[in-house]
């Protein structure tokens, strides 16, 4: 092709361009040139949503951002005034819920707003209610939504039914009588969870749902002074990781049902304190009731059960258990002595072979045997015809603690955190359109013409 044909060529290409819609090389004024190609979206294009914080009465929720994306990561702290729990967190879009888990959400695609919720806390009101000088009280623990009985004051607990200890708890009035009604006490931040004054009181615990338990990071009960009190326990589960209930002193404790379990050692007396056992269980731990002095009073009738622990029914000195009366069927005790011999007589009350029955050696190499002209109970030795002279050795393991009564940490939510993923790609024409073809031929074929 000769130098005038490409001229040619090249003026009408450049006629085609202007004549083709949209590829004007020059807009007429006022008209806004229309390019068909599409960008990717950004975050600043789709804009932010905003978290938006209701405020509180006793208690406040901060965010960690003001704004948030669709799929970015919102965290929650929520800061309780003194004496107050969280009670409801609730997150919405709209009238929308908004799944939050540990005080971590994924955020929605739109505004959302944070209410919080807060109550007293249900431990400090405990405290508050038997840390009072005054007449006697009952109360009743009692889960979001449920009724009271009548006659008990009401302490919430959370969702779970748990109430969280922080600090011990002093009991000073002279009649206390506690419904754990198929709650929890969980004493996670302090080491005994009842302490006891010199004010001479009676503590009563029942479990009027069943299922109830205390649970102790060290000591769930301690009465440590010469003060006289009664703990009563009819129904529930005491467990302490130490020591379940400790007396001293002159102070009693009275067992008609419930159980004590899983803990170091299960009932401890010392001094002149007494534990009569008429009911319930102590399983599954060191030492199920361990008897230190001489002076400490132990008591049996009806249908105790100690057994399944390291050692059962300890008897450091040669006092013995005094059996007050008729023991019933199930009825079953293991005994451990430092010296074997005897290690119960009857109370006004004729023992019998069924009572008897009643009783197991820890030691496998010793027998129950009654006595009945002394109306006692000894620990025999076939082999010799009489009361061994020790009887440290061959001592049954303890079962395991099968775990049923056991409280678990709150997990709080068991949930993840969720984490949202970055915004999708938009969708759209990525290429070029057909006037930037034209252009870019024309371009290269300029390159021929000056070649």
């Amino acid at each position: 092709m000769n130098k005038p044909q490409h001229w040619a060529f090249l003026l009408i290409m450049a006629l085609i361009l202007v004549l083709l819609p949209g590829t004007a090389l020059a807009e007429p004024e006022g008209r806004v040139p229309h390019f068909p190609m599409k960008v990717r979206d950004t975050p600043a294009a789709t804009g932010d949503s905003l978290i938006l914080i209701v405020e509180s009465e006793h208690g406040r929720v901060e965010a960690d951002k003001e704004t948030a994306v669709e799929g970015e990561t919102v965290t929650l702290t929520v800061t309780p005034d003194a004496g107050y729990i969280l009670d409801v967190l609730t997150v919405l879009q709209g009238d929308e819920p908004v799944t939050v888990n540990d005080y971590i959400f994924a955020m929605p695609a739109g505004d959302v707003t944070v209410t919080a919720a807060f109550r007293e806390n249900p431990w400090q009101k405990l405290k508050s209610y038997m840390g009072n000088m005054g007449e006697s009280i009952k109360i009743q623990l009692v889960k979001p939504g449920e009724e009271t009985r009548e006659g008990y004051k009401s302490i919430y607990t959370d969702a779970n039914g748990c109430i969280t200890a922080e600090s011990g708890c002093l009991v000073m009035m002279p009649d206390v009588v506690l419904d754990l009604n198929g709650c929890t006490i969980y004493g996670q931040g302090t080491y005994t969870l009842f302490s006891f004054g010199d004010f001479g009181q009676r503590f009563t615990v029942e479990d009027s749902a069943g299922g109830g338990r205390i649970l102790a990071n060290g000591i769930a009960v301690c009465v440590d002074r010469s003060s006289y009190t009664q703990i009563i326990l009819t129904g529930g589960c005491i467990t302490g990781y130490d020591i379940g209930i400790i007396l001293r002193s002159t102070n009693t404790f009275t067992m008609t049902g419930g159980s004590i379990t899983g803990c170091g050692n299960g009932v401890e007396l010392h001094g002149s304190a007494s534990f009569t056992m008429i009911g319930g269980s102590v399983t599954g731990c060191r030492d199920g009731v361990h008897v230190w002095d001489e002076d400490g009073v132990f008591t049996v009738s009806g249908s105790p059960v100690i057994q399944n622990n390291a050692q059962n029914l300890y008897l450091r000195t040669k006092t013995p258990i005094s059996v007050a009366g008729p023991l019933e069927e199930g009825a079953r005790i293991g005994i451990t002595m430092n010296e074997p011999g005897v290690f119960a007589r009857g109370e006004n009350y004729t023992l019998t072979p069924e009572d008897a029955a009643c009783f197991f050696s820890d030691d496998p190499a010793y027998t129950v045997r009654l006595n009945a002209e002394n109306n006692e109970l000894v620990l025999y030795e076939p082999s010799t015809g009489y009361p061994p002279n020790n009887g440290g050795g061959n001592q049954t393991e303890a079962a395991d603690d099968d775990g049923d009564n056991v409280l678990k940490h709150p997990a709080g939510l068991l949930e993840e955190p969720q984490f949202g993923s970055a915004p999708a790609d938009t969708d759209g024409e990525t290429g070029f359109s057909f006037a930037e073809i034209l252009r870019l031929l024309l371009l290269q074929m300029l390159g021929f013409a000056w070649d």
